[in-house]
């Protein structure tokens, strides 16, 4: 069963390879580095879950200091999906390990944290799995 996520990730080279690796895993892949093209397309399309940077610059009247300089502007993002779409899931795809930092991330709604680096069969399986479409 083909799934649908929208990957939103500031990194040029992630944006333009991650769906065309997931797309062999029969999973399609809308990627953006932009926060209102995101939130745009969130409101437009039908996704079954987000795929989340959380180190990335902040935009839209976000404050660089609110937001640790770009270090937890993912959990910004995290939140104004979450007033668009409470009900999709949020896979949160970062190299942060602070525990305070992740720990916002739960309360924000993020229903689970990927390691970066991933393996691509482990950023399918999870994605299948908080989505609800997999095994």
């Amino acid at each position: 069963m083909e799934i649908k996520i929208l990957y939103i990730e500031d990194e040029k080279d992630m944006v333009d390879l991650l769906p065309l690796l997931l797309k062999e895993k029969e999973i399609n892949v809308t990627s953006t580095s932009s926060i209102s093209d995101a939130l745009e397309k969130l409101e437009d399309d039908s996704f079954d879950g987000i795929l989340l940077d959380i180190m990335m610059p902040p935009t839209e009247n976000m404050e660089d200091q609110v937001l640790d300089y770009g270090r937890t502007t993912g959990i910004e993002v995290a939140r104004r999906i979450k007033a668009i779409r409470p009900d999709i899931p949020i896979i949160a795809f970062t190299a942060l390990t602070d525990s305070e930092v992740r720990r916002k991330m739960y309360e924000v709604g993020i229903k689970k944290i990927l390691e970066k680096p991933s393996e691509i069969d482990e950023i399918a399986t999870v994605l299948r799995q908080v989505t609800g479409t997999g095994d």
